[in-house]
């Protein structure tokens, strides 16, 4: 009998589905959890199946596909991790939920960052964060917020962060607080936020990029749609860089015969000052402001006066802020001590060369499988890694033969190349010299810490690194995968958690 292509897209659909929902099913040991299994089994399988269908009405355009993809899977995440258990969210919450009160800079009290925040906020966090399931989250959700009661709460690592990282979440919280929701309640309002703001800034640069199915990927990766569904600020920080690389291509690929504008540099200039103040390692992607050609500016002058002024004023916000938040910065690890790892570095930098590159060289499959998303929530919850080989795989592929400055025709400039190489080592040797300053003993053979989220920005900056165009259409594969691969991922959360 044969099949037309729509019948051997359900088909497939369904039996990858149905397999893995076997395969899964003998992992729950008590009935209760089987039951439980089964019912978020169907509803992920029901959800993800219309996902598939939505897409094959939208003829799997990426950018139609988006929002609808992004928004069904990244709610699956989000309700299959209870509240606190992902990487440092106690932390994140207490800074977001600060920032929700107008609180733009934590207090300092002994040298502790903290703030005075409503003692059920304290009590609502799990007794044992490693083992807290759904069935103590209700229990702690029965805590209300009673903000009339406070005690100071101490949150060193999240104090170091500006604001800006957690302006999503803490809209979110706000908006919950406006209706008394208890805190355990409050979490998943912010974690909405985050993934709302994700969903938007990946569409715009979807938008932006011409519907390309790399950035497609990018924003459908399980590291970023975990991240964008808890409370961290990656999302905010991945998502800003994002989006300025995508815009800094428009202007300088797609749009080549118009004139720089002051609207143009304004957008790329509130991005850039975005990125110098999420994280103090990522702000050399602003060099990446050097690719816009000189002949869109009126003259050399004005060319050189707006990119040199941007950087500038990047570099002094990033200083800025580094300065203030230095008074969080605590050593918690045995053997730390910056001042003297600063001096063991500028004493032995060829010794530290090789430092870092034993590190690396010890740690790159760690860092390609984790930078797709390997480990999830505090680093416990692994998915299998036939899953993140499939996105490596076809990250790579779009990467090599779908570029989305080949895809409108056009080549990567050698310029761009080089600003682009440039700003990617400046960031990896920040990443490594910063973890090795502040989290590793003096002197230490290896660098401790480093984990691969951290170089998420560096898949954004892939379109500069490939001129192959490939004429196959990439899309309906992408925006199969992204949908099909999401029910293992989500089915991994869930049973950790049952």
């Amino acid at each position: 009998m044969h099949l037309s292509k729509n019948s051997k897209l359900w088909l497939g659909a369904v039996v990858f589905l149905v397999v893995n929902w076997g395969i899964y099913s003998f992992l729950p040991e008590s009935g209760s959890s089987k039951i439980s299994f089964h019912l978020a089994s169907a509803v992920s399988v029901l959800l993800l199946l219309v996902l598939l269908w939505i897409a094959q009405k939208k003829n799997f355009d990426p950018v139609k596909c988006f929002v609808p993809v992004a928004l069904v899977t990244g709610l699956l995440y989000m309700s299959s991790v209870p509240a606190f258990r992902g990487a440092d969210e106690e932390l994140h919450f207490y800074r977001a939920y600060e920032i929700s009160c107008g609180h733009l800079a934590s207090d300092c009290r002994d040298g502790a960052g903290g703030r005075e925040l409503p003692v059920s906020l304290w009590d609502a966090k799990p007794d044992n964060f490693k083992n807290f399931d759904f069935e103590q989250m209700g229990e702690k959700l029965k805590i209300s917020l009673k903000p009339e009661e406070k005690e100071f709460i101490v949150f060193n690592t999240s104090s170091l962060y500006s604001p800006v990282q957690y302006l999503p979440q803490a809209s979110g919280i706000l908006i919950g607080r406006l209706f008394h929701l208890p805190p355990v309640a409050l979490v998943y309002c912010g974690r909405a936020g985050n993934l709302l703001f994700w969903i938007l800034v990946c569409w715009l640069a979807l938008r932006i990029s011409k519907g390309s199915s790399l950035i497609y990927l990018i924003g459908l990766l399980p590291s970023m749609l975990h991240a964008a569904s808890i409370l961290s600020g990656d999302a905010v920080t991945v998502g800003c860089i994002l989006l300025f690389v995508t815009y800094l291509i428009k202007l300088s690929y797609f749009e080549r015969e118009k004139r720089i504008t002051g609207h143009h540099l304004t957008v790329l200039f509130l991005l850039g000052m975005a990125i110098s103040l999420c994280k103090i390692v990522y702000f050399p992607i602003c060099l990446l402001i050097f690719v816009l050609p000189q002949s869109k500016f009126r003259n050399r002058k004005r060319y050189l006066t707006a990119t040199i002024f941007l950087v500038v004023v990047c570099i002094l916000a990033n200083l800025s802020w580094t300065a203030f938040s230095w008074r969080f910065l605590n050593e918690v690890n045995e053997g730390v001590n910056a001042a003297e790892q600063v001096k063991y570095i500028l004493f032995h930098p060829v010794r530290y060369l090789g430092i870092l590159l034993r590190t690396t060289a010890n740690y790159f499959n760690f860092y390609l499988q984790t930078v797709v998303g390997a480990n999830f929530c505090l680093f416990d919850t692994p998915i299998y890694i036939w899953i993140t080989d499939c996105y490596l795989v076809l990250l790579g592929y779009l990467a090599v033969f779908h570029n989305p400055i080949e895809a409108q025709g056009y080549f990567v400039q050698k310029k761009d190349k080089g600003i682009a190489l440039l700003a990617l080592t400046a960031v990896f040797l920040l990443i490594n010299t910063s973890l090795y300053v502040q989290w590793t003993p003096v002197g230490k053979a290896m660098i401790d810490g480093i984990q691969g989220r951290y170089f998420a920005p560096f898949l954004c900056l892939l379109p500069f690194f490939f001129r192959k165009r490939s004429e196959y259409r990439a899309e309906t594969v992408t925006v199969c995968a992204s949908i099909l691969l999401a029910y293992p991922v989500v089915m991994t959360l869930f049973l950790k958690h049952i």
